[in-house]
């Protein structure tokens, strides 16, 4: 069942609005020019990556608004590590009320995937913020990239990171699916 925001108490509150809401800053960004520049990437996933406090979130969430993209925001953090935990995630994140069938394999993520395409989700943008979380634990990039893959025909993807493109990455490259911007561009 997913996680809605009325069943977290105040306590939860924080830990909710900091996984699965984008930044709500006032000083969003009005500089036209740049959410022009940014808007000439069409790739189905555009990586952007800088240091950490340079605005990539902030960007991100300004281009959105107004372009009047509706989003689903999701911040990696330690607990997607495990892989129970990412994968219920990624349910709760869409809305959708699928019990998770967890192991520590990758054979499932792809009817993760077909459900997904199945349920009709209402935004057609997801970002993924603080992609470096993850540090690079295979297992999981590749479960990410299964479902980048499996869906990037259907969503826009903006991937946030201090890091550079994890090598499990490298085929969606190569199959020319992914922008890679560095942040200011």
């Amino acid at each position: 069942m997913p996680i809605k925001e009325t069943d977290v108490d105040d306590a939860q509150h924080l830990q909710f609005l900091r996984k699965y809401q984008h930044p709500n800053k006032c000083n969003h960004f009005t500089q036209s020019e740049k959410i022009e520049d940014f808007s000439r990437f069409k790739k189905p996933i555009v990586w952007i990556t800088s240091p950490a406090g340079t605005g990539k979130s902030t960007f991100v969430s300004s281009f959105l608004k107004e372009t009047d993209q509706k989003a689903y925001w999701y911040t990696f953090d330690e607990s997607d590590l495990d892989i129970c935990n990412l994968k219920r995630n990624f349910y709760n994140l869409l809305g959708l009320d699928q019990d998770v069938y967890c192991n520590d394999s990758i054979e499932n993520t792809y009817s993760i995937s077909t459900i997904i395409k199945q349920n009709s989700i209402k935004n057609k943008v997801i970002v993924f913020d603080n992609f470096e979380a993850l540090d690079n634990n295979q297992l999981i990039c590749q479960i990410v990239e299964i479902f980048l893959t499996e869906l990037s025909d259907t969503i826009q993807f903006y991937i946030l990171s201090r890091s550079t493109l994890p090598k499990e990455f490298l085929q969606l490259d190569l199959n020319g699916l992914i922008e890679m911007v560095e942040w200011p561009f």
